[in-house]
Parts: C-alpha cells; sequence; structure tokens
C-alpha cells in the first residue's frame, strides 16, 4: 500500500492538474478578449470542485489511521535523542493512555498535551533533529529539560484537532499554563515617537507610548458523546481513533470560529473582532469579489516588521480563496500571470501550503465569504495572535451516565482564550467588503 506521503503526492499532482485546466479555460478566454461561455464556465466551476474535493481528501487522509502511523516517524526522531530513563516513561503514559479507552482509569480522565504533538511534528517535518530538536520539543521547565515523546493519543487528536481548525495550523503564539486564572499580558496601545536634537543644549522630546495590556481568561469548549459498550467490546472497533476523530474534529472547529469571529464577551476575541473601524481596508464601491489592486493594498497597511516576518500569512473562505486564484498579475488582476501559487507539497510533513505573493494561504469555514460588508480576508504577522490553552484537551471518561443505555459518555474539554496583541500596527489586517 502506498505510504501517506506518496497519496499526498499523488492528490497534490490531482490538484494541480485540476488547477492547470481551470487556468486553461481562463487564459483562451483572456487571449480572445470575451467572457466564458455557459460551458467554459460550468468547465472551471468542475475544476474549482475539484481542487476543493482533492483538498479535503487529503485532510481526511491526514486524519485517519494511517496518518497516526505515518506519526511513528516522529517518534523514531526522538526516541533517536530520549535517554533509556525517558523512553521508558514515555512508554507507561502510552500504555496508561491507551488503557483508559478499553477500561477507564481511576482518575476517570487524561489531558492530551497539544503543543507537545505540534512542536515535535512541525520540527521533525522542518528537518530538525539531534540536540536542536531536543531544545525545541523539550521541557524546559522545573524538571530541567527532560523530553517525553507524543503518544499514539496525543498525536491522534492533535491530526484531528489541526486539521479542523485554521487556526492553529497558522503560526499562532501558544501557550499553556496548569492554572485558569487570569493571565496577563502587557501590550502598547499606543507606540512613542523619538525626536532628533540639533544640539546638546537641545533636549529630548517625543512622546511616551502608552501601555496597557490585555487578559487572557479561560472558556470552556467541549463535546459530549456516547459509545455503545458492545460496540467498545468489538475487537475490531478502534474506540480511541473514533473518540479522537468526533472530539478532536468537533473542539477544533468550534474554537477556530471562536478564535476567528469571537466577541470577547465570555469568548476569545476573534482576529476580525479585534481589528475594527478604520484599521479594515475596504474594497471599495459595490465591488463582491477581492481585486488584485485591494489584495496589494491589505498587504501594505501592515507594518514592514510584520510583512516580513517569517509569521506573515493569508486567512480567507474557501470560496473567496476560488475567485482570487483566477485573479492575474497585469491590467488590476486580468491579465498576464496568476498571481496565486499553488503548491505540490502542501499537507505534506515539511511541505508548504499555497501562497499569495509569496505569503502563505489557510482557510476555513469560519471567515465569511464574499458579501456586502463582511470580513473576507485576514493578512499579517499570526504569531501577535496569542492562544491561551489550560494543561490541554482533556477527555473523560464516565462508566454511569448512560449505564440504563448500556453506553459509555466520552468529553471532551479545552479551556482556551485568544487575542490579538498588537492591534495599534496593526499586527494584521483585514479586508472589509464594500456595501
Amino acid at each position: 500500500m502506498p505510504s501517506i506521503e506518496e497519496q499526498i503526492k499523488s492528490l497534490n499532482y490531482r490538484r494541480l492538474n485540476s488547477w492547470d485546466a481551470a487556468k486553461r479555460i481562463l487564459d483562451r478566454a483572456a487571449a480572445e478578449h470575451r467572457e466564458m461561455t455557459a460551458e467554459e464556465k460550468a468547465g472551471c466551476d468542475k475544476a474549482e470542485a475539484e481542487m476543493r474535493k482533492f483538498d479535503q481528501m487529503r485532510e481526511d487522509l491526514l486524519s485517519s489511521d494511517a496518518a497516526q502511523a505515518e506519526f511513528e516517524t516522529v517518534n523514531e526522531a526522538l526516541r533517536s535523542i530520549t535517554t533509556s530513563d525517558e523512553r521508558r516513561a514515555s512508554a507507561a503514559s502510552e500504555e496508561s493512555m491507551l488503557d483508559f479507552f478499553k477500561r477507564g482509569s481511576p482518575t476517570g480522565h487524561i489531558t492530551i498535551n497539544l503543543n507537545r504533538a505540534r512542536y515535535a511534528h512541525d520540527a521533525v517535518g522542518q528537518g530538525v533533529r539531534g540536540r536542536e530538536l531536543r531544545s525545541i520539543v523539550g521541557d524546559g521547565g522545573v524538571s530541567g529539560g527532560s523530553l517525553t515523546i507524543p503518544t499514539t493519543v496525543e498525536s491522534a487528536v492533535w491530526s484531528y484537532f489541526v486539521s479542523s481548525n485554521a487556526m492553529r495550523r497558522l503560526p499562532t503564539t501558544v501557550i499553556t499554563r496548569d492554572g485558569g486564572e487570569p493571565h496577563v499580558v502587557p501590550r502598547v496601545n499606543t507606540h512613542g515617537a523619538a525626536t532628533q536634537v540639533a544640539s546638546q543644549s537641545t533636549a529630548f522630546a517625543g512622546t511616551d507610548p502608552v501601555l496597557g495590556d490585555i487578559v487572557l481568561n479561560a472558556y470552556d469548549y467541549g463535546q459530549l458523546i456516547s459509545v455503545s459498550n458492545d460496540l467498545m467490546e468489538d475487537s475490531g472497533v478502534n474506540v480511541m481513533e473514533l473518540v479522537s476523530r468526533e472530539i478532536g474534529g468537533a473542539v477544533g472547529r468550534l474554537t477556530s470560529a471562536a478564535y476567528i469571529t469571537g466577541s470577547g464577551s465570555s469568548q476569545p476575541t476573534g482576529v476580525m473582532t479585534a481589528v475594527t473601524g478604520a484599521g479594515t481596508v475596504a474594497t471599495g464601491g459595490s465591488l463582491i469579489g477581492p481585486t488584485f489592486d485591494k489584495l496589494i493594498d491589505l498587504v501594505y497597511s501592515v507594518p514592514n516588521q510584520y510583512r516580513m516576518s517569517g509569521n506573515a500569512g493569508w486567512l480567507m473562505h474557501d470560496q473567496t480563496a476560488a475567485s482570487i486564484r483566477k485573479l492575474r498579475s497585469g491590467a488590476g488582476g486580468t491579465l498576464d500571470n496568476y498571481i496565486w501559487q499553488p503548491s505540490p507539497t502542501v499537507g505534506l510533513a515539511g511541505g508548504q501550503p499555497d501562497a499569495l505573493f509569496g505569503y502563505r494561504v489557510e482557510m476555513d469555514a469560519s471567515v465569511a465569504s464574499m458579501a456586502s460588508n463582511a470580513k473576507i480576508v485576514a493578512f499579517g504577522s499570526w504569531d501577535a495572535y496569542w492562544i491561551r490553552d489550560v494543561k490541554g484537551l482533556r477527555i473523560e471518561r464516565s462508566n454511569d451516565l448512560k449505564f440504563d443505555l448500556n453506553q459509555t459518555v466520552f468529553r471532551g474539554l479545552l479551556r482556551t482564550d485568544g487575542n490579538l496583541l498588537d492591534t495599534q500596527g496593526p499586527a494584521i489586517n483585514i479586508l472589509k467588503q464594500s456595501v
């Protein structure tokens, strides 16, 4: 059977073929200086639908049992730099987690460390090895740099969680705390201004920065699922995979929506909420759909230190991406080369996502699609958006809640919050559809 990497490469090849088919149709109409015929439009729409289908197939593949086997590559890299005591501790943790799904545990719950799986997967995928890998994924706290290999359970939940949450795929800043008390993060509300002095007798002036802070709380997000005991006793059913898929995917989708559009009242402040008023870039007129010029305006509305950071990128809805794929680099988006850069390695370990003007593109259904007065695209340096987790995703098990129905209940719970640290820069800005 082909490996996960080979299957993803095949899907990406078919995806690029669909992209080329759409390009040929658009190029032909542009070369003849005419609108597309109904037949050509249907063909272009079909190619776009195929691209979205291949994207979904790739995400499903990355969240499958086979993908978890591929994660063993990460674990092997970590085992090569762990001590024998650390490997024994990791094996005991793995056995304890797997046993939890089969028979339960005295505590009735396990906590999944999403960050550990994320950092390990990203580092190994980027080719990091040896001491550098250990410094990235090791515990630099009270345990003095110990390293624990992510368990199969952690990697499974992480895979489903991140595939349904664009804000976790983007390089946002994620901090994890053991307690749920409010976490205060200082920030500059208004930047100060320096002055030049003409001579030694001239005093320095300028203005002081106005300091403030954001408070990251801990809001509860969860999922409750019931599993038949008869099903659990069937040795052919992978209960761990079932629970991981349902809880990881559901909590991932719900928290992604909160990080993107949350109001900030009893929930995270979403990035689309944090950027307001004059800080947004409007499309202008009554145009429904982004243009090449307005996308450039959005990029340069973000200061250079954020625009040129290695964490800069785009976030948009799939349907908006489908429209932007048709834009070209000349005549306001109607002639010459396409500005969208499809990646043949998207989804692969160490691979690159699609790019627009050289910046990565992520898509999420929680971003508004193109409509009047909608915030349709976000661009900027995503490390300025802070996500705070309490411990990690907690999975609890009850054998008693639905005892009369012969069912075991699993509950997933993630306590989290999020907010944009720099709105004055702004670190991230928004393209807003005009009325």
